[in-house]
């Protein structure tokens, strides 16, 4: 993911419009595999990104698993690709619910 002081690169959700995105989650992995798998999707044109982005915040208290956040508008192309990757997508099922993002 970029810094905001750096340009708008595909598959990121800065820089598509004004106001809050509606994004859901395709995929609750490993900080590893939920970065892979946002790679894999940005390499698809889908715009996503892992959260939370910083697994440093969590030395004391280890999370074990991180979204894997697209667009709303881009999530049934998301789950399909995230599908070929990991059984069903990850943990999230189809209809997840939609958590509004601001950019």
């Amino acid at each position: 993911m970029h810094r905001p002081e750096e340009a708008d690169q595909p598959g990121d959700l800065a820089g598509w419009g004004e106001g809050p995105l509606e994004v859901t989650v395709v995929a609750s992995l490993p900080w590893e595999e939920a970065w892979l798998m946002a790679g894999r999707l940005r390499t698809e044109g889908i715009a996503a990104l892992v959260s939370p982005d910083d697994y440093t915040r969590y030395t004391y208290t280890p999370r074990r698993l991180f979204d894997v956040v697209v667009r709303k508008d881009q999530a049934e192309e998301a789950r399909r690709i995230a599908a070929q990757y990991v059984g069903g997508g990850g943990r999230s099922p189809p209809g997840a619910p939609t958590v509004p993002w601001h950019a």
